[in-house]
């Protein structure tokens, strides 16, 4: 009975929007414009799931013209949560200060919120373009956000990926342009009091901390509490228990090594432990959230550099995420550098997946990558594992040109 509801209840909208006019809009009647409007009842809502397509018509004419473009909003209501979105695109500008017209960057935007209490839910998407030589959809990996959804009418935007335009994406004769959106949020009765809601408040209160990660790239201080942060790593309750134990020492810097990673403790001033972290400051914030609420969310341009800090600060669930988030993405163009990284941080499961990879992939894999050159110089044992997978061949030959090049 639940899948039998699971499948009536995937509702699908269509938005087709010109790209000059964007008051042509068609939605179901499910789709509230108001409060007045239907709401959705269901048993759990992640049972729901949201297609919104977006065409963008004439979009190879309008993009010579256009700098940006916005979908129309679409809305719904579901189990007390009603919210409205809308998709946008914008453009990186290169190193000649000109517009790049691809990659472009596709944004999922929260307009406005209404809800009865302040909820922690899990926002899922998918972005899609669409194939019109196949007439088929090409969808991206799936992305993950936790976030925190009160009453707004402040637009956020919750997640964005790059997305290369190419000559198959473009409807001939007008060169329309089809976007898409998969969108699933998931917070139901068991969530709202659960302890990943309440550690995350306790993220957010400044009120007991007595501790402060300093990141060492910009120098933003993040408040936290030292019990929560020993808890979860041993490496942190090492660096705390050396900060106290030199408490009487006002202005000596302490400096611990892990991993070759240094950890820089000032002395306890005023019962506050300050501990400065070799890392970026976004994937500061996302050590800190994992450590609270177990999650983290929007890691697809840091998960190297979070896997790094999850390996040397030993905070193995995290680590997993990273590594479960590099297996969706192995590719013919990154498998080595995967690979040497699964090597460097212990990743066995990436490890053998990019084995595996090579293995069923051997006539897509991109040998000649410089990737495969510093894994012969610096791994050759992970080397000669690759070669075995039946990659051995292209690898060596491409070496050897590579030699005979520098050599001539």
């Amino acid at each position: 009975m639940r899948q039998t509801i699971k499948d009536k209840l995937i509702e699908e909208f269509h938005i087709y929007h010109d790209g000059c006019d964007d008051s042509k809009e068609r939605r179901l009647s499910l789709t509230p414009c108001s409060e007045s409007g239907q709401e959705l009842l269901v048993p759990t809502l992640s049972d729901i799931i949201y297609k919104n397509s977006w065409q963008i018509r004439k979009y190879s004419k309008a993009v010579l013209r256009k700098e940006k473009f916005d979908s129309p909003a679409f809305e719904y209501n579901v189990n007390g949560i009603y919210t409205k979105w809308n998709l946008s695109i914008r453009y990186w500008k290169g190193t000649d200060g000109k517009r790049v017209k691809s990659p472009v960057v596709l944004c999922l935007n929260l307009l406005n919120a209404r809800v009865s209490d302040e909820k922690q839910t899990r926002i899922k998407f998918q972005f899609g373009v669409f194939n019109a030589q196949v007439m088929q959809w090409e969808l991206c990996n799936v992305s993950n956000v936790t976030f925190n959804l009160e009453n707004t009418k402040k637009m956020v935007s919750v997640g964005y990926r790059d997305l290369s335009i190419m000559d198959r994406h473009l409807q001939m004769p007008h060169g329309n342009l089809s976007i898409q959106v998969k969108l699933q949020i998931s917070q139901n009765e068991v969530e709202r009091n659960s302890l990943s809601q309440d550690m995350y408040k306790l993220m957010n209160s400044t009120e007991s901390c007595d501790m402060r990660l300093i990141c060492s790239e910009t120098g933003t201080e993040f408040p936290v509490h030292r019990c929560i942060m020993s808890s979860r790593s041993p490496i942190l309750a090492q660096s705390i228990e050396h900060s106290v134990s030199n408490n009487n020492t006002k202005n000596l810097l302490h400096q611990m090594s892990v991993d070759g990673k240094t950890l820089v403790t000032p002395s306890v001033e005023n019962s506050v432990i300050k501990i400065k972290l070799d890392v970026k400051e976004e994937v500061l914030k996302q050590i800190i959230k994992y450590i609270y609420t177990d999650y983290v969310d929007h890691i697809e341009n840091i998960t190297e550099d979070l896997l790094e800090a999850a390996h040397w600060l030993k905070l193995p669930g995290l680590k997993s995420i990273c590594e479960r988030n590099l297996l969706e993405v192995i590719s013919p163009d990154n498998v080595a550098s995967l690979l040497l990284i699964a090597d460097e941080f212990q990743c066995d499961l990436l490890k053998k997946s990019a084995l595996a990879y090579c293995e069923l992939n051997t006539t897509i894999v991109n040998t000649t990558c410089l990737a495969w050159r510093v894994m012969e110089m610096a791994n050759p044992e992970l080397f000669m594992e690759a070669q075995e997978t039946g990659l051995g061949s292209s690898i060596s030959s491409n070496m050897d040109s590579e030699d005979d090049l520098d050599e001539a």
